[in-house]
């Protein structure tokens, strides 16, 4: 039914052309999957949901299916998700999940890479600690820059609910760029020491020189940060589910991949519970003794998952030398 309404639309994507009318075994298999994803929403919901696939626009169509993407991906993770939930103030998120005992707001958004995407690496005098200048790359271009606004503008929008938030950022094309969304979130990726040299003491005291400085590079940003050590950003975003839904290079075995990791805020109004997203990675944050924040990562950087059959999730580390 779903796949039939959208096939009336003449404003599509290609991406949604490719799941509708390719017919390579991927997208066979899409299809199934959002048929599978129709079915398992309320009936109150899906007369809405096709009507929207059936006339709205392209950005608007894509959307609606990576939010579809989501419900089904919480379902299969025993969350309870509920689909486009009408909240107290006229609010209408676009799922609410249960996650011990507790609801949680989920918000979706897909984005893609802008052509403007150069990075530079900078080096500060006034940011030096331990004998050494520290380097910090800064993103030219809009990539890290679209998602940190994104996770603002969702944190800000239900903030007022007084629920925790969990925003899943989507990405559209190639793999998974998951520096962009640590670097939206943070500040800086793992990979950087930023967020391995107490964390965010550090950091903000670096940008605050940075800030003062004569430089015309503007300091790092991230969601998660404020000019105030003990005053977190977006503090209701308990954390940020990042994926990406890719072709599988296993030609013996085609189809579709979701590639995940989440990132929890570091220092959250709640905590989201580890280990309640099957077997994907997350970074986790701990308080030192010394008040500075460390992270670990928990689980395989490397994993991923198939929708296999009509309620299972099949997780196993991918490798594109030898993919599954």
């Amino acid at each position: 039914m779903l796949i039939e309404s959208a096939g009336k639309n003449r404003n599509l994507s290609g991406w949604a052309k490719w799941a509708l009318y390719n017919e390579s075994q991927a997208a066979r298999e899409t299809r199934e999957l959002f048929e599978i994803c129709l079915r398992n929403l309320a009936d109150d919901k899906k007369g809405a949901v096709c009507r929207k696939a059936g006339r709205d626009t392209a950005e608007n169509v894509d959307s609606l299916l990576h939010e579809l993407l989501c419900h089904e991906l919480l379902r299969r993770l025993d969350l309870s998700p509920e689909f486009k939930p009408k909240l107290s103030g006229g609010l209408t998120p676009d799922m609410r999940a249960r996650i011990a005992d507790q609801d949680y707001i989920v918000e979706v958004f897909e984005t893609s890479n802008p052509d403007n995407k150069t990075n530079v690496s900078h080096q500060m005098p006034t940011c030096q600690t331990s004998g050494y200048i520290r380097q910090f790359t800064k993103d030219q271009g809009d990539r890290a820059k679209k998602i940190r606004d994104e996770i603002r503008k969702k944190h800000n929008k239900y903030a007022k609910t007084g629920r925790p938030l969990l925003v899943v950022v989507s990405l559209k094309d190639g793999w998974m760029q998951e520096g962009d969304v640590e670097t939206a979130f943070y500040g800086a990726c793992r990979r950087e020491v930023w967020l391995q040299d107490c964390f965010p003491k550090r950091f903000l005291n670096c940008r605050g020189a940075m800030a003062q400085s004569n430089t015309s590079v503007a300091p790092p940003d991230g969601a998660a940060l404020t000019d105030d050590v003990d005053l977190p950003g977006c503090p209701k975003v308990s954390a940020v589910l990042a994926c990406n839904w890719f072709d599988t290079l296993n030609r013996e075995s085609p189809g579709m991949r979701l590639h995940g990791i989440v990132l929890h805020h570091w220092k959250p109004e709640v905590c989201l519970p580890v280990g309640k997203f099957g077997q994907f990675p997350e970074m986790v944050w701990r308080l030192d003794d010394s008040g500075c924040h460390k992270f670990h990562l928990r689980g395989s950087e490397r994993m991923a998952a198939k929708f296999a059959g009509a309620n299972e999730l099949e997780f196993h580390d991918y490798d594109p030398t030898g993919p599954w």
